[in-house]
């Protein structure tokens, strides 16, 4: 035990040290100020299943038995902050560790000027701290890329373990959001088709094994916490709000209508509707009735659909505005920071903000207000569709420098994440596409190495 301390703390350096302080010192903080963490209304649902051992899989109960274990060590919700910061911070330090390649000065350098600007922007300080599953998907995301990275720079001579390690980390974050499965299982697809070209076969058994053992533990998991599971809505919600677009674009015939209002009454529907949140139109829904004609709701929206594809167009683009537009356009309705700013007590756990009454509480959160209703900060600060074109524009420009195509592995998963986020989000929240933001630092960090390495190739 005690030569692993001796060769850790060989492997540390004062440069990994400032990297991993910059955000623990900073999130702590942030912590502290606004202690015991930022709680929405899915943060104290899945904090009610914890206090009453009563558990549902409406919010993902890997995550909830994450925030259960954190809270076994410390019994209050900012265990789960410290948590989600530890986790983030000792990343961070790797990553930036990993790709000093060189170890020059100026790697160094450019990888703090990065690590600055990320603990700077109050998205990633208040998500650090926020009791959401989409905070340790968007971490969980950041890891398997990276796993990634290493797998292509050592063109797949990896050992088994490391294969064994991404079929785990592929596992959780399916497990951590319910569409979260989708985007990894296409790429899990890809990535065994890769190991296939490169003769790789013992490597395909492994990640499936892997992946399904997980898997498997999960669903064991659920059991033993005798887990109740919740009829998913999504389906039937996006369904009929998609019929709702077409309504207010009167593409709609009499006929078509009447199926519809055996779910929702058609006043209701376009007194309701708002084609950038959909959970609003579903309150109005008689989900039993969606269910029962979900049948023909499906032929009518398919219908339409294909008779009209630029209105389907339309519709993607404007249900799902955040995935692909960099300004936000006034009246989409979703989160980009939550700041809770109802800070009465809960009504089930009591809790609420300890500092809510001093003046550092009230002047972050202003500024971070601010920040959020002013269209140039708003950009540069909270448009994930900025963060993954940059990050897009950024692996091109690896794959021509280094004329190799094994930079685009990276930019996959993420690409088909926000693909899936597209299809399914019921309003224009910035947390569901996190992975956006997380991914361009990493993408800095690698192009960072390339360029320096490039760049001494030059001068030597």
């Amino acid at each position: 035990m005690k030569k692993k301390l001796k060769k850790i703390k060989s492997y540390i350096n004062i440069k990994d040290i400032l990297i991993f302080l910059l955000p623990f010192v900073t999130y702590l903080t942030v912590l502290v100020i606004f202690f015991p963490g930022m709680l929405s209304y899915d943060s104290f649902d899945q904090l009610n299943q914890i206090a009453t051992n009563q558990f549902n899989n409406w919010h993902p109960f890997l995550h909830t038995f994450i925030e259960k274990m954190c809270m076994k060590v410390w019994n209050s919700p900012a265990s789960v902050g410290v948590f989600q910061i530890l986790f983030f911070s000792i990343l961070w330090t790797v990553i930036c560790k990993y790709n000093r390649k060189k170890n020059t000065k100026q790697e160094f350098i450019f990888q703090i000027i990065v690590t600055i600007f990320i603990v700077l922007n109050p998205l990633n300080s208040f998500y650090s701290i926020t009791l959401w599953k989409d905070v340790l998907f968007g971490y969980m995301f950041l890891l398997f890329c990276f796993l990634l990275e290493i797998l292509i720079d050592r063109k797949y001579n990896v050992s088994p373990k490391f294969i064994v390690l991404l079929g785990l980390v592929t596992a959780v974050i399916s497990k951590l959001r319910h569409n979260g499965l989708y985007a990894l299982i296409i790429f899990l697809i890809i990535l065994i088709g890769i190991f296939l070209v490169k003769k790789k076969r013992k490597f395909c058994l492994l990640i499936i094994t892997s992946f399904i053992a997980s898997m498997t533990l999960f669903y064991g998991l659920e059991a033993v916490y005798n887990v109740k599971h919740i009829k998913n809505t999504l389906v039937e919600v996006k369904m009929m709000h998609a019929l709702a677009y077409y309504n207010e674009e009167d593409i709609l015939s009499q006929r078509e209508k009447k199926v519809i209002s055996n779910v929702v009454n058609l006043k209701d529907m376009h007194d309701n509707f708002n084609k950038y949140y959909s959970d609003h139109l579903a309150t109005k829904l008689d989900l039993v009735k969606a269910q029962e004609y979900k049948s023909d709701l499906m032929k009518i929206l398919i219908k339409k659909s294909l008779s009209h594809p630029l209105t389907l167009i339309r519709y993607v683009l404007d249900s799902a505005n955040m995935t692909w537009s960099i300004i936000r356009p006034d009246g989409a309705v979703g989160t980009l920071v939550f700041l809770q700013l109802d800070d009465s007590p809960n009504n089930v756990t009591g809790i609420s903000h300890v500092n809510k009454d001093k003046g550092i509480y009230k002047n972050v959160q202003q500024t971070v207000l601010k920040s959020m209703y002013q269209k140039l900060p708003q950009t540069i600060l909270y448009s994930g569709a900025l963060y993954l074109y940059l990050s897009i524009i950024l692996i091109i420009a690896l794959v021509v420098t280094k004329k190799s195509l094994k930079f685009l592995l990276l930019i996959i998963p993420n690409i088909l994440n926000t693909v899936i986020i597209a299809a399914s989000t019921p309003i224009q929240d910035i947390r569901y596409i996190y992975p956006n933001y997380l991914i361009l630092y990493l993408v800095l960090i690698i192009f960072i190495a390339n360029y320096s390495r490039k760049k001494e190739t030059v001068t030597n």
